[in-house]
């Protein structure tokens, strides 16, 4: 992914704006990065504890995996702690965090 893209998706998440259904559309269907790269990155995120999915309208429901499609609204993406990226995030200059660089791809 690209690392603005990449630090785009993550921001979105800081910031709870990570439904599933906008996920969807803005970086499968608008930006054209396949799913699998999507559900890498997520996976990833709850593997190491850094995100939760939880369902929109009780952040008590955690979800085991993400149902990808653009109609879902009940799946959102949290941060777990939403000081860890912070400073990466929101400066300057931001940055994707160390632990998230491995999915920095190539434009090309």
């Amino acid at each position: 992914m690209k690392e603005e893209d990449l630090i785009e998706l993550l921001t979105s998440i800081l910031e709870e704006d990570a439904i599933v259904s906008r996920l969807y559309t803005y970086f499968y269907k608008h930006l054209n990065y396949p799913l699998e790269l999507l559900n890498s990155i997520i996976n990833f995120g709850l593997e190491e504890g850094f995100f939760q999915v939880v369902d929109t309208e009780d952040n008590d429901k955690i979800f085991e995996s993400i149902n990808w499609q653009a109609e879902n609204i009940d799946q959102e993406i949290l941060m777990c702690d939403e000081n860890q990226f912070m400073n990466n995030l929101f400066n300057n200059k931001p940055s994707v965090p160390e632990e998230f660089q491995q999915f920095i791809l190539d434009s090309d």
